[in-house]
């Protein structure tokens, strides 16, 4: 199954070496989410968790992706990227 939104190579990669580098267990998979939707708006969340009932799975490059099927609708189309400026790093979604 097609992952509903983009993670570019440069995220995936830190992804993978988070998963590494904090031995992260192969029962885990990278979350994505949202949070809050009140006035200000949806923040986008990621994080590792294991798999719900509620959740659509997707495989990405040997990445486990799980995505609430409540939530797939808010991060359908979006990009997930890794940016580093300065001494400010982090993943955003665009």
């Amino acid at each position: 199954m097609e992952l509903p939104l983009t993670i570019t190579d440069v995220a995936h990669h830190k992804i993978t070496e988070i998963i590494q580098h904090k031995q992260i267990g192969k029962n885990y998979a990278l979350r994505i989410g949202i949070k809050g939707g009140g006035c200000s708006g949806f923040n986008f969340i990621l994080g590792f968790d294991t798999e719900k009932e509620s959740d659509q799975v997707y495989i990405m490059n040997g990445l486990k992706v799980l995505i609430d099927k409540k939530e797939l609708m808010h991060v359908m189309g979006k990009e997930i990227d890794y940016v580093q400026e300065g001494t400010v790093s982090g993943f955003v979604f665009q």
